[in-house]
């Protein structure tokens, strides 16, 4: 995770921090005597990470720091943050359920800009979720590949190994310059030519009969199939 105050490793006992040719071992609250640290985020440029033992866990001033309200999240397998209004930002853990923060710490009120997102996750074990640059959202799940969506919920595609990604289950999203979004699975890696604006409509997309013609109709595509009319 790279923020301004530099690049970090999260380990199992130890957070690395590489900041002008040195490096600060951060040991977690046990002092390193068990595996306590989950995973880590960068938020608002902050790095967070979750110890399993005590909550999240802020870098600030050259230490990690118990966040106000975190000690919350010693028990909740945290998946994935959001970004949401004002600065804010929303976790979900792999239940579906959502805890809102900001810079400060936990806030109490339920933050209402998440509930169309909340329809795709439902009966979904959700593993990771990114912004993208056009202000989309990517979720990936358990054995069940991505979907890519509105910040307001509106699915704009669901990929998975039928439309041609190594796996069904994405770790990791990165973006590149151009828009692409590299995939990593256990698997190896995959590429979605995201920032293309050409999309093929065919099996891969569920289309697998003949189409005779197609329209465009307030953003709305129908095709006209042998099978009927569809619409995209």
């Amino acid at each position: 995770v790279s923020t301004d105050d530099g690049i970090f490793y999260q380990a199992g006992k130890y957070v690395f921090l590489y900041q002008k040719d040195s490096i600060q071992v951060l040991k977690n609250r046990n002092g390193g005597k068990k595996r306590t640290f989950h995973k880590a985020w960068k938020i608002n440029d902050n790095f967070y990470v979750r110890d399993n033992s005590y909550g999240l866990l802020q870098y600030k001033n050259g230490k990690l720091h118990l966040i106000t309200g975190g000690e919350q999240l010693a028990t909740a397998n945290l998946r994935f943050f959001l970004p949401g209004k004002n600065g804010r930002f929303i976790g979900l853990d792999d239940k579906g359920a959502t805890f809102h923060f900001d810079d400060e710490g936990l806030i109490e009120e339920f933050p209402q800009e998440i509930l169309p997102l909340i329809k795709h996750l439902k009966n979904k074990f959700p593993i990771t979720a990114s912004l993208l640059p056009d202000g989309n959202i990517i979720i990936s799940f358990l054995n069940e590949g991505f979907i890519i969506v509105t910040p307001k919920g509106k699915l704009i595609h669901k990929i998975n190994e039928d439309a041609g990604v190594i796996s069904n289950t994405i770790n990791k999203f990165i973006v590149d310059r151009f828009g692409n979004i590299w995939l990593a699975s256990q698997d190896g890696i995959s590429q979605i030519m995201y920032g293309n604006p050409i999309t093929i409509a065919g099996k891969p997309l569920g289309i697998d009969v003949p189409v005779n013609d197609a329209v465009i109709i307030d953003s709305t595509m129908y095709l006209a199939t042998r099978a009927g009319i569809r619409k995209e």
